[in-house]
């Protein structure tokens, strides 16, 4: 009986690995660069999806600060700074305009801009490439080779013997 609770104990975990695994992959991007991969989690807000502010400035060694009667906010790489504001969804690389598809949006006292911003803003402030491949979930950061890959779309199907 003790080998059956514990067969039976395997198998729930077993399929919770199977049931969690999916919605974790679908909440977080994997960058790559030299340095290795890293995880940047992703949050969906009005059907877009968003990275903060805060976990950019620890991924990619920005810095950011708050203009809060502006309604505005300013992130520092470099000798480049990035002005975005929450009511626009343009943003202002050292003077250089940028579109994003959503504006940045502040939520609980934290700062999220759209997953595009990253390949169209940040690439240019830190200056280095940055690119998006998101069927895949990659960002992927300098120029590095990643050859496309369809297994990243579709789930892996049992063999038969």
């Amino acid at each position: 009986m003790r080998r059956v609770g514990l067969a039976g104990l395997f198998a729930v975990i077993v399929v919770l690995g199977l049931v969690v695994r999916p919605a974790a992959q679908g909440t977080s991007l994997t960058i790559l660069s030299r340095e290795g991969r890293k995880p940047l989690a992703i949050t969906s807000i009005n059907n877009q999806d968003y990275v903060a502010v805060d976990d950019i400035n620890t991924q990619f060694g920005t810095s950011s600060r708050e203009d809060r009667q502006a309604g505005g906010l300013t992130i520092a790489a470099r000798a480049r700074r990035v002005a975005l504001s929450e009511t626009q969804n343009i943003v202002s690389v050292s003077g250089r305009l940028v579109s994003l598809p959503a504006p940045p949006v502040r939520r609980d006292n934290r700062w999220f801009v759209p997953v595009d911003f990253l390949p169209r803003a940040l690439s240019l402030a830190i200056e280095t490439r940055i690119d998006l491949r998101r069927p895949a979930r990659l960002l992927i950061v300098g120029d590095l080779r990643v050859p496309a890959s369809s297994r990243a779309l579709t789930p892996a199907r049992p063999t038969s013997r």
